[in-house]
C-alpha cells in the first residue's frame, strides 16, 4: 500500500502542476507532474516528507527547548559524544513520560544546525497522523541529505528515476538505496573537501521513538539504524531519545547492534529537580515582568516553598512544570489565581477549564497504546493507593503478590506494564513495581481529567479484600497478616465478585491458620515489667491493631516491638472485621445484593468452629464453669474485670507449673484461647469500654440455645458456677476448693471479685438443692461479706435472697432477722473469720 501522499504547500514552488487539490494547508498531486527545481522525479520524495516532523518546521510553533540553566551537564555530555572521532556512532537518551526527551533532543538540533554539522532530524509525535508513521522517516531524512549535502542528489534522484515505488520497499531497502550508498558513492576527495566544511562528524536526531505508532516498526527502525551506522564511510552519528519501552529495550540490546552509547535522562533525579526548580524560578520572574496585571503581582510572588511544592509535585517531569507556567502566564487571567488553581487552594474560575490539559493528553496518549486496558487500569488503581507508614494495606507492589492478589495469570503483570515503562519501572517478578511521576495518580483519580481511564479507589480496596481473602499462605502467619482484609473491606465497594468470595469465605480459619499462641504469662509478660506497665503495654498494642490510633505518649513515628505472636488477637481480628463489613455493606446503595447473608453466613461458620472447639471444654467442669464467667463477663464492672483477670495472672508461678489449673489453661490456649482475650481486654480503660464488648461474639453464642446447643451455658450450669464461686469465698485460702485454682495472695481482693461473679451467677441460676442447701449452711458469713463489700454486698444479699425465696420449702427455714445482727456479721458460727494481708 502507498503511502499518504500529504505535503505542506509553505516553502514550496508549484510549476507546471496540474489537478492539485489543496485542502486545509497541504495538497494533494495526482498525477505526477510536479516539478521541483526542474527535477520532476523528486517529487516522489516530496510526497513521502513530512516538512513538519523537522526540528525547524514553521508548523512547530511550540518547539519545546532547554532553558539554558537547564539540563547543562547531559547537555554537554551529548555534545562530547558528537566531537568524539572515536565514540559510538549510535547514543540512546532514554527518559520516563514528561522529563524533557523531546525539548532536549530540540537544543541539540538547534546547536547542531548553527554550527553546520546537523544532517537531518525527525520529530515522531503520536498525536499527529504523519509524524507517528515511522514509514515517513527515511524520505524525510533523505530531503533535507540532499539540501545539506547537494552531492547527494543526483545520486538520489536516479534511484527515484529508477525505482518509483521505492518508499513501498522495506526501510532497510530505502536506507541503503537512498542514503547509506549514495553517501558512500561520493567520491573520497570530495568527501574530503565536504568534511572539511565542518570540523564535526554530521548528526542525525531521530526524537521520540516510541510514538511512532507501530511498534514492529519501531524495532525494525533501531534495526535498520543500527545497520546504517556500521555501513556507512561517511561518519554520521545518529542521537535516538525515547522512552524506555520494553520492545524498544529489547531491539538496542540485540547482539547484532554495536556502537552503542545510553543515557538516562531519568536518573539523576536530584539534578532534574534542581533543573526544574530553576526553570520555575526563572519562568515566575518573567511572568511578574511581562504580565499585563505585573504591577498587581506581590514581590515575593510565589514564593520559596511554593516553588519546592511545585518541584516536589512534578516528579521529575518537566512537562508538569512546563504545563503549570503555560497555564499561569496567561495574559487573560490573573496568574496568582492561576497558580492557587493548581495548587488546588482554589476551584477553576470555569467548569470546562483544565490547568493540566497538556499533561492529560500525554497520559491519555500513553494509556490509550497498552494493548490490556482494564488490566493496566486494574493494576494502576491498587498502585496509586495513598499508602502511610504501618496502614496494614499489605505488600502488593510487587508483579508476583498482584498476580496472586489480582487473580492474574503468571507473567500478566509485567505484560501488562509494559507499554507502560515510561510511568514506572520494576525490575524482577519480587520487586516493587515503582511510579515515576505522581501527577499519574492525581489524573487518574479525577473523574473529569480522565474520562474513562478514571480509577475508582473503592473498586481498588474491593479488588485487594478479594485478593486478600482468597489468598492462602503457605505457612502459618500471625493474624497481622490478615489485617489488610479488615482495611480493605472498610473503604471497599461491595461488588458481586466481592459479595461472592464473602459467603464463601471461612472466617473461622482465623483460629487455624494464625501462628499458635504461647502463654501471655511470666516469663513473657513479667520482662515487661510491673502489671501497670503490663497493662499500659498490651493497651498501646490494642490500639496498633484496632485503628492505628494512640492515647499513648509513645511518638507517632515510633513502633513499639511486642510479641505480637503470644497475644490473642483473632479474637480482635473477627470483631474488627465484623466491624469492617457492616461499614461497607452500609455504604451499599445497589439493590441486586444482599447483604444480610453475608453477616449470617459468618454467624454460622463460627458456630460451627465454636462448637468443635467447645467439645474439649465440655469434659471438666472447671471449664465449664470457666465459660459462664465468659457469658457474663460483659455484665462485670470493670474493676471486677480487672481483678478477675488479675487473680488469673498468678497460675504461672513455678511452683505451680505442674497444677491441674496449667491442664484447663491450656486446652483455652490450645482451642479458643479465651482465657488471654479476657486478660487483654481488662487492659482497656474506662474511656473504651465499647473495646470490651469484643467479647460479644462468644456470649451471645454461649447465651443462645440454638446456636450453642449442647453447650448452651443454662440455668443449672450458672448454678454450678455460682456455687463454685461461693465455696472458693468461704473455703481457706489454699483450698482446692477455689473457683480459680491457683493461688490468691490477696484474699480481699479475691473475695470480692468472686463475690460479684456469684452475684451474675446466681441471677441466671436455676433452683439447685445444693446451692440453696450451701446458701442457708452460710448464710451468716455470707451475710457477714455485706460489711466487708457494702456496694456489691448488698446487690448479691438481693440476688440471695430473691433465689431463696424462690426455692420451694427454704423460706420458713431461713431466719433473715438474724442476718442483720452486729455480732452475726462480724463471726461466723461455722467458719473462721477470713484472713486479710497484714494479720
Amino acid at each position: 500500500m502507498s503511502a499518504p501522499s500529504r505535503h505542506q504547500t509553505r516553502g514550496s514552488t508549484l510549476i507546471d502542476s496540474e489537478h492539485i487539490h489543496i485542502t486545509g494547508g497541504y495538497f494533494t498531486n495526482t498525477t505526477h507532474t510536479l516539478n521541483i527545481d526542474g527535477k520532476h522525479d523528486l517529487d516522489i520524495l516530496l510526497k513521502h516528507t513530512v516538512l513538519e516532523a523537522m526540528h525547524d518546521s514553521g508548523d512547530r510553533l511550540d518547539r519545546p527547548r532547554c532553558d539554558p540553566d537547564t539540563r547543562v551537564l547531559i547537555i554537554e555530555k551529548i555534545l562530547a559524544w558528537i566531537a568524539g572521532g572515536e565514540s559510538p556512532s549510535m547514543l540512546w537518551a532514554r527518559g520516563s513520560a514528561g522529563v524533557g526527551k523531546t525539548a532536549l533532543a530540540q537544543s541539540i538540533a538547534e546547536r547542531a544546525s548553527q554550527k553546520k554539522y546537523l544532517l537531518a532530524s525527525f520529530f515522531f509525535s503520536g498525536i499527529s497522523q504523519l509524524r507517528s508513521d515511522g514509514k515517513f522517516l527515511v524520505a524525510t531524512i533523505v530531503y533535507q541529505l540532499i539540501s545539506n549535502v547537494p552531492e547527494t542528489r543526483s545520486l538520489v534522484q536516479k534511484v527515484l528515476t529508477n525505482d518509483p515505488l521505492i518508499f513501498d520497499k522495506s526501510l532497510d531497502t530505502q536506507m541503503t538505496k537512498l542514503i547509506i550508498e549514495p553517501l558512500n558513492c561520493i567520491p573520497k576527495k570530495r568527501s574530503a573537501r565536504i568534511l572539511a566544511a565542518s570540523i564535526q562528524p554530521r548528526l542525525i536526531v531521530v526524537d521520540g521513538l516510541d510514538e511512532c505508532s507501530d511498534g514492529a516498526v519501531q524495532r525494525e527502525l533501531v534495526r535498520v539504524i543500527s545497520d546504517a551506522a556500521k555501513r556507512l564511510d561517511y561518519p554520521i552519528k545518529f542521537l535516538i531519545t525515547s522512552r524506555p519501552e520494553a520492545h524498544i529495550d529489547l531491539a538496542f540490546k540485540d547482539g547484532a547492534i554495536r556502537g552503542l552509547s545510553r543515557i538516562n535522562l531519568s536518573e539523576d533525579v536530584r539534578a532534574l529537580k534542581k533543573d526544574i526548580q530553576t526553570f520555575l524560578r526563572k519562568a515566575f520572574l518573567e511572568i511578574k515582568k511581562s504580565h499585563v496585571l505585573q504591577p498587581h503581582i506581590p514581590n515575593d510572588w510565589p514564593g520559596a516553598d511554593t516553588i519546592d511544592t511545585l518541584v516536589h509535585k512534578s516528579s521529575g517531569q518537566f512537562i508538569y512544570a512546563s504545563t503549570v507556567i503555560n497555564y499561569v502566564k496567561s495574559p487573560k487571567r490573573r496568574p496568582t489565581e492561576r497558580l492557587d488553581i493548581v495548587l488546588g487552594l482554589s476551584s477553576s474560575a470555569t467548569s470546562t477549564e483544565n490547568p493540566f490539559a497538556q499533561l492529560d493528553a500525554l497520559y491519555r496518549h500513553i494509556l490509550s497504546s497498552v494493548d490490556h486496558k482494564w488490566t493496566v487500569l486494574k493494576i494502576l488503581g491498587v498502585l496509586i493507593i495513598p499508602r502511610k507508614e504501618d496502614d496494614d494495606f499489605g505488600d502488593y507492589s510487587t508483579p508476583a503478590m498482584l498476580q496472586q492478589l489480582l487473580f492474574l495469570q503468571p507473567g500478566d503483570v509485567e505484560l501488562a506494564l509494559n507499554d507502560l515503562l515510561s510511568v514506572l519501572t520494576f525490575s524482577t517478578p519480587d520487586a516493587p513495581i515503582r511510579l515515576l511521576h505522581a501527577s499519574l495518580a492525581e489524573y487518574l483519580l479525577t473523574p473529569s481529567r480522565a474520562l474513562d481511564f478514571y480509577v475508582n479507589l473503592r473498586l481498588s480496596h474491593a479488588a485487594l479484600a478479594r485478593g486478600y481473602l482468597n489468598y492462602t499462605p503457605t505457612e502459618h502467619k500471625s493474624v497481622a497478616f490478615w489485617n489488610p482484609i479488615i482495611t480493605h473491606l472498610r473503604r471497599a465497594e461491595i461488588t458481586r465478585e466481592l459479595w461472592q468470595d464473602l459467603l464463601h469465605f471461612d472466617i473461622s480459619g482465623i483460629f487455624t491458620k494464625v501462628l499458635p499462641s504461647p502463654p501471655v504469662c511470666p516469663p513473657s509478660i513479667s520482662s515487661y515489667g510491673t502489671a501497670r506497665e503490663t497493662r499500659d503495654s498490651l493497651r498501646t498494642i490494642y490500639y496498633m491493631v484496632r485503628d492505628k490510633s494512640s492515647d499513648t505518649n509513645s511518638s507517632e513515628n515510633t513502633r513499639i516491638v511486642f510479641p505480637t505472636d503470644t497475644m490473642p488477637y483473632p479474637w480482635f481480628w473477627i470483631n474488627n472485621f465484623m466491624s469492617s463489613l457492616l461499614a461497607a455493606c452500609s455504604q451499599y446503595r445497589g439493590k441486586d445484593l444482599d447483604t444480610s447473608l453475608i453477616h449470617t453466613s459468618f454467624l454460622n461458620k463460627l458456630d460451627q468452629h465454636f462448637r468443635k472447639e467447645l467439645v474439649r471444654y465440655s469434659r471438666h467442669e472447671e471449664l465449664l464453669d470457666f465459660l459462664a464467667v465468659v457469658a457474663v463477663y460483659i455484665g462485670l464492672s470493670k474493676e471486677t474485670q480487672d481483678d478477675l483477670c488479675s487473680c488469673m495472672r498468678d497460675i504461672a508461678e513455678p511452683k505451680f507449673s505442674g497444677s491441674r489449673a496449667r491442664f484447663f489453661w491450656d486446652i483455652d490456649r490450645q482451642t479458643l484461647n479465651l482465657w488471654n482475650f479476657l486478660k487483654l481486654i481488662a487492659s482497656f480503660p474506662d474511656s473504651q469500654l465499647p473495646s470490651r464488648s469484643n467479647l460479644w461474639l462468644m456470649s451471645d453464642f454461649l447465651t443462645d440455645p440454638e446456636r450453642a446447643e449442647e453447650h448452651y451455658i443454662s440455668g443449672e450450669l450458672y448454678a454450678h458456677a455460682a456455687l463454685r464461686c461461693l465455696t472458693s469465698i468461704c473455703a481457706p485460702i489454699d483450698s482446692e476448693l477455689c473457683f480459680f485454682p491457683f493461688l490468691m495472695t490477696d484474699r480481699t481482693y479475691f473475695n470480692g471479685t468472686c463475690l460479684e461473679c456469684a452475684t451474675a451467677f446466681l441471677s441466671k441460676a436455676a433452683q439447685s438443692e445444693e446451692l440453696v442447701s450451701f446458701l442457708i449452711d452460710n448464710i451468716v458469713y455470707l451475710a457477714w461479706l455485706e460489711g466487708c463489700f457494702p456496694d456489691q454486698g448488698k446487690i448479691f444479699a438481693a440476688v440471695m435472697k430473691h433465689y431463696l425465696q424462690c426455692a420451694e420449702d427454704t423460706e420458713a427455714s431461713i431466719d433473715w432477722t438474724s442476718t442483720d445482727s452486729e455480732d452475726t456479721r462480724c463471726h461466723s458460727p461455722n467458719i473462721s473469720e477470713p484472713r486479710f494481708p497484714g494479720d
